[in-house]
């Protein structure tokens, strides 16, 4: 078959894009932003006699600028929850958000590692700050982890991060979907580090299964 044929047969023919807004069970927080509901941004792609489906969380303006053919900017602010997990015979792990300063954050992984044994810390400091994120990774407690690249878009970003972290993520409904999750991983294979996906095990688990360096985050 002629390449122009699968082309033809491939071609998408149908878009249908819709949000939802989504209460929350109470009121929720994190160290930045406070929150009563989400909004999900649903989209389904239908050509050569298959359908596709894909979601994100997003404003509801996501929704007009894939209609009109624009790339949606999922999470445009800078928000998440902190959390961690306790039990027998389970590793802790503490996500920040971001939401520390670079003396405090190193002040709070110490304490963290002296106290209760945490192994795994996720943006100790904000995303933007890659000197920081490096000055923690190498100067943090031994045998604790620094992880972040949850919001990143693009590759130049996983490139700059990659140097500065020990654990690099990538949030498949962010940066680029499948295609751009597996150049993550391409980047995490060069450096020789270990990569996670943020979140959503039920959209991430699929992409997942085709990278080569995955943490057991």
């Amino acid at each position: 078959m002629r390449a122009s044929a699968v082309a033809a047969e491939a071609a998408i023919e149908r878009v249908t894009v819709s949000a939802y807004e989504i209460p929350t069970d109470q009121p929720e927080s994190d160290g930045t932003l406070e929150w009563d509901s989400t909004t999900l941004v649903l989209v389904e792609v239908a050509g050569g006699g298959e359908t596709g489906l894909g979601l994100t969380y997003a404003d509801a303006s996501a929704a007009r600028l894939t209609e009109v053919g624009r790339d949606p900017v999922a999470d445009p602010g800078r928000v998440g929850a902190a959390r961690s997990a306790v039990g027998p015979g389970v590793e802790l792990m503490v996500d920040a958000n971001g939401a520390w300063q670079r003396k405090e954050a190193l002040r709070w992984m110490s304490v963290f590692a002296e106290e209760f044994d945490v192994s795994y810390v996720e943006e100790p400091v904000t995303s933007d700050d890659l000197d920081g994120l490096r000055l923690l990774r190498d100067r943090g407690p031994a045998g604790m982890s620094v992880a972040a690249g949850e919001y990143g878009w693009d590759l130049l970003y996983f490139h700059r991060m990659a140097d500065c972290v020990d654990i690099q993520q990538a949030d498949v409904t962010r940066c680029g979907g499948i295609t751009g999750l597996l150049r993550v991983d391409g980047v995490c294979r060069a450096r020789s580090i270990p990569f996670s996906a943020h979140c959503a095990p039920a959209v991430s688990a699929h992409a997942c299964c085709a990278t080569w360096l995955r943490s057991t985050r």
